[in-house]
């Protein structure tokens, strides 16, 4: 291990940037970054206050061993670029997976979401129909009124207007049964006529939609 890398070895190990480093050396930060990249070395004060501010020695930073911790650093670092390299595996193919899910869900729905309005507007008209058939048969088969009697009386007057007599008679009148196979019945035609204009409008809407992308 070189000088250049036990700097920024040190550097690192210390949590120090480059700007702070330089700050403490009153150097700049190019300075430092020369040493680091090998491009410049630190003369004797520089390298006396570098081995200070690492808590080491200038023979320790000149020599060719290892840095003090660098095993178990590099060490460290093997084993998050293995972690790293595992979760890089993993990732593309959980992405790759749900990306295609829902790229295919939005080509489907584009292309083919008319459809829908279609499928919806064949509800509709089958609800229709089926309300419709259902107060037919409602109409057919059940009575919405009863006939009622009361006593009355009949007054017969003669050709002067005098009333002559008086006979008993009855009074017939209608009371409306509510129906409830016809009342829904006709809810049914509601929502089914409503189905209908919604989906055709639908369709229409999201078949224009994918004929101008």
């Amino acid at each position: 291990m070189n000088l250049k890398d036990k700097i920024l070895f040190y550097r690192k190990k210390a949590g120090m940037s480059q700007e702070t480093l330089a700050e403490k050396l009153d150097v700049s930060r190019q300075a430092v970054s020369k040493w680091e990249t090998g491009e410049a070395l630190p003369d004797l004060n520089n390298l006396v206050l570098l081995a200070k501010t690492f808590n080491t020695t200038t023979d320790h930073l000149l020599s060719d061993e290892e840095a003090d911790g660098a095993h178990e650093v590099k060490q460290e670092e093997k084993q998050a670029e293995k972690t790293e390299e595992k979760k890089e595996k993993c990732a593309p193919l959980k992405e790759s997976w749900l990306d295609n899910l829902i790229k295919g869900i939005k080509n489907i729905f584009n292309k083919y979401g008319w459809l829908t309005g279609v499928y919806l507007a064949v509800v509709g008209a089958i609800t229709t129909g089926m309300g419709l058939l259902a107060k037919f048969i409602s109409n057919m088969l059940f009575t919405h009124k009863v006939s009622h009697t009361l006593p009355g009386y009949n007054v017969i007057f003669d050709a002067f207007g005098n009333q002559t007599s008086v006979n008993p008679s009855e009074i017939a009148f209608d009371i409306k049964v509510i129906n409830p196979v016809d009342i829904i019945s006709t809810v049914m035609i509601v929502i089914g006529v409503t189905m209908l204009i919604g989906g055709i409008v639908l369709a229409v809407v999201l078949k224009k939609r994918n004929k101008n992308r």
